[in-house]
């Protein structure tokens, strides 16, 4: 990520990370304080593990009797290691799809992505622990640019997984919870314009 940006960017760089990926940027500017101007984390996942702890019940409590039982089955699946079966990685992505989101809009641009599974189970193993053993959110103590997290309020990621403890251990640190928003705030119908309007501000900050 770092080569990508010397050689793509001409830094201090605005980094903006989604999900994950906001888990990703949060990490390069604790590591790399030089080249970025601020982050802004768009539906991250919690940065402290008891708060992860309802994040599927929410999920599954948003779905019918049969879909419930698929997911469950999937999940089974999937906890083998050797699984290689992009198809039913792609279902169960599919599913759960169906809980991330309030109100999407009709037209909204999906992106197909090829899933690996043993990738997947690779990186998301070793994110995991980060969380677990206070590594991740402990990193943030390196962070000396600005923040920004912006979360929805229909996400099963918990918003204050987020709000929570970045406020405690960032020095400038900005929280936005949009109303009857799911995980993808781009796509939804009534927080769109709202999430467009905080993050041109955060850039134009920048």
């Amino acid at each position: 990520m770092r080569e990508t940006v010397e050689k793509n960017c001409s830094p201090p760089v605005i980094l903006l990370g989604h999900s994950w990926g906001a888990w990703l940027v949060y990490l390069f500017a604790a590591k790399y304080s030089d080249p970025v101007n601020r982050i802004i984390l768009i539906s991250s996942g919690p940065f402290e593990q008891h708060y992860a702890s309802g994040i599927m019940n929410t999920r599954l409590n948003r779905l019918g009797a049969k879909e419930k039982a698929r997911v469950e089955e999937l999940m089974s699946l999937l906890s083998n290691a050797e699984l290689k079966d992009r198809e039913r990685l792609s279902e169960f992505r599919e599913l759960l799809a169906k809980t991330d989101h309030f109100d999407l809009l009709e037209d909204a641009e999906r992106v197909e992505v090829n899933i690996d599974a043993e990738i997947y189970k690779s990186v998301w193993t070793e994110a995991s622990e980060m969380r677990s053993s206070g590594e991740l959110l402990e990193s943030g103590k390196k962070i000396r640019c600005p923040v920004l997290a912006v979360h929805g309020d229909f996400d099963p990621h918990p918003a204050e997984g987020v709000e929570i403890p970045l406020s405690r251990i960032l020095k400038d640190f900005k929280y936005r919870l949009l109303e009857r928003c799911g995980h993808m705030p781009w796509m939804e119908i009534h927080a769109r314009e709202e999430f467009y309007r905080i993050v041109e501000a955060e850039l134009e900050e920048g």
